[in-house]
């Protein structure tokens, strides 16, 4: 692409070079043509040219307008797209002179889009829309097969709070669970930037995923991970689900210790009423066990059964969604409780509930010793 206009040769030049390399999808040859910035935010993954794609930047002749001094080392151009007689649109280049140098650098891109009839366009930083892209790039391969750190370390304080609270198996099946079946080779994500706040859709076979992501302290976090189907399914949250695995866990860890405390913070106020005089330890569950099992989730809209195998019996945890304005629980995601435990055992189809157990319990202990009294 040529260059023309009223810019010094050594900016022309940068612009130039610049986009030249953008055409070819040079990414090398680009981090050579931009300053650290640039390069970090977006070019910093092998698959940055690919994303570039995504971006559709404007393509034609490019014609200097207006060059601008905003420091010594720092020039503002705004570059036209296009031939004269065609529909023009235009780009804003920052350039930067690295310490000690002539040449210019490109540190961003600047594109300007419509929003439509009567809506103010919107300008947006070509390294701020790589940053995102990447960055969406970095949670998969982090959640598709990195360690509990990696997982982490791409989530927001929230989200990353509902994740620690989960057993090494558990955090590894949400993680694995949430990007499985997105084909990284042949990424088209469409992007949602409102200032710190931003909504990447991804494709899958089965359905799509929805990433939220906001920008604390220049970098983009995660914040939460929906799955929606496309036959009108279930839309699962994956910091819902978190916050209910945690509260699950929280239960049987509490049951396991026989702490009172702990378990009316997790249990829902009607189940917890029914085990208040209940002897726990009547009754085992094989608590290790099953938080190092591969679990089932399964969302019934305001409850959720976890699905818990463990030689040839089954262990089903029901949670209940609250309705309270102010829910308890672990945190401020947790909106279910745990309702109710169910076993079957050694592959029955009969069901042996927690609550019945302990009720029939207590019935007999009260008859018996009735009996014994004599007391009718």
């Amino acid at each position: 692409m040529a260059v023309s206009g009223c810019a010094n040769l050594l900016t022309s030049r940068a612009i130039d070079e610049f986009s030249r390399s953008l055409a070819e999808g040079n990414t090398e040859e680009l981090r050579e043509l931009t300053s650290e910035r640039f390069a970090h935010q977006a070019l910093r993954l092998p698959e940055a040219g690919d994303d570039f794609k995504v971006l559709n930047l404007p393509k034609g002749k490019l014609t200097v307008l207006q060059t601008k001094d905003l420091a010594e080392d720092k020039k503002h151009l705004t570059v036209q797209v296009g031939d004269s007689d065609e529909k023009n649109e235009t780009l804003e280049f920052h350039l930067v002179r690295p310490p000690g140098e002539r040449r210019w650098v490109v540190d961003d891109v600047f594109v300007t889009q419509s929003k439509g009839e009567g809506a103010n366009p919107v300008t947006k930083s070509v390294t701020e829309q790589m940053d995102l892209l990447l960055t969406v790039r970095e949670f998969l391969g982090a959640w598709s097969s990195g360690s509990r750190e990696d997982v982490l370390a791409i989530t927001a304080d929230e989200l990353r709070t509902a994740l620690d609270g989960l057993p090494p198996t558990y955090l590894q099946q949400v993680a694995s669970q949430t990007v499985v079946d997105v084909n990284r080779k042949t990424l088209r994500p469409e992007a949602h930037i409102d200032d710190d706040i931003a909504v990447v859709k991804l494709s899958r076979s089965r359905n799509g995923l929805m990433i939220s992501l906001a920008r604390k302290e220049q970098r983009w976090l995660v914040t939460d991970v929906r799955s929606e189907s496309r036959d009108g399914g279930p839309v699962t949250s994956v910091s819902e689900m978190a916050s209910t695995l945690q509260t699950a866990v929280s239960f049987l860890n509490a049951y396991a210790a026989n702490d009172r405390a702990a378990i009316a913070t997790a249990a829902d106020p009607a189940f917890d009423r029914k085990l208040a005089g209940a002897d726990l330890t009547t009754i085992q569950l094989p608590v290790i066990a099953m938080l190092a099992s591969q679990y089932e989730y399964l969302p019934h809209g305001d409850s959720v059964d976890l699905v818990m195998p463990h030689n040839g019996s089954k262990y089903v945890v029901s949670l209940l969604k609250q309705t309270s304005d102010k829910p308890k629980g672990l945190n401020k995601s947790a909106t279910y409780l745990v309702s109710e435990v169910t076993i079957y055992e050694n592959n029955s189809s009969a069901a042996k509930r927690l609550s019945a157990l302990f009720t029939v319990n207590a019935v007999v202990e009260v008859f018996a010793k009735a009996l014994i009294a004599r007391d009718r």
